[in-house]
């Protein structure tokens, strides 16, 4: 029996109309700084490993890897549709992945987006009305190139949906407490929101601003 634990939502866990999960470190095959579950190409791992870990996740949640869509992640501002025809993409090799892209939407069912962290704030939003996902990876960058809107207005685009009726899940992720920042973060986020308010905070005890 496989020793993945998974993380889900509570807000979505009664819709029996979506399959989610959020994976951890925990599990998996990878050793050294990579160690447990590993499952980004892109580290310091060995594809043998990493593909071997998202079988050992896919069989966990019951889907099939030819299933999963991973995107070639850049801290970017990009969404992208995806369809059946895209089902598998970078699910078994980083180079397959759609390129340039921090965001994923589709209508399509039996294909389970895949967005990847290690601290960055990832986000599943889910139109209940016209059973539509998206899987979204938002750090800094992606936070103040407004991302999380973006993706909202091409599934509003695409599918019809209504952001107001949209049910959002956000997977754990670094806190605001060890989160320093400096002043390009600051500069860009002033630009991007025309304040700090809210957005950033100054901790006496390291002298830093937080994000």
């Amino acid at each position: 029996m496989l020793n993945i634990p998974l993380e889900r939502f509570g807000n979505l866990s009664h819709f029996e109309t979506i399959t989610h999960f959020v994976s951890t470190r925990q599990g998996g095959t990878s050793i050294g700084e990579a160690e447990g579950l590993n499952i980004g190409f892109r580290t310091a791992d060995s594809p043998e490993s990493v593909l071997q870990n998202r079988e050992m996740l896919a069989q966990a949640v019951q889907i099939s890897l030819d299933n999963f869509c991973v995107p070639q992640q850049t801290h970017s501002s990009r969404v992208a549709l995806v369809a059946g025809k895209d089902r598998g993409l970078g699910a078994r090799a980083w180079a397959t992945g759609i390129a340039d892209t921090d965001a994923l939407i589709t209508q399509t069912p039996e294909v389970c987006l895949t967005v990847l962290s290690a601290d960055c704030t990832l986000l599943l939003l889910y139109d209940v009305e016209n059973q539509a996902i998206g899987a979204v990876h938002s750090g800094w960058r992606g936070t103040v190139g407004k991302i999380a809107l973006r993706t909202l207005e091409a599934m509003q685009a695409s599918f019809g949906t209504n952001p107001a009726q949209v049910w959002v899940g956000i997977a754990p992720c670094i806190s605001a407490q060890v989160y320093e920042i400096g002043e390009d973060v600051i500069d860009a986020t002033q630009k991007a929101f025309g304040t700090t308010e809210s957005y950033l905070a100054y901790q006496p005890t390291t002298g830093r601003w937080h994000f």
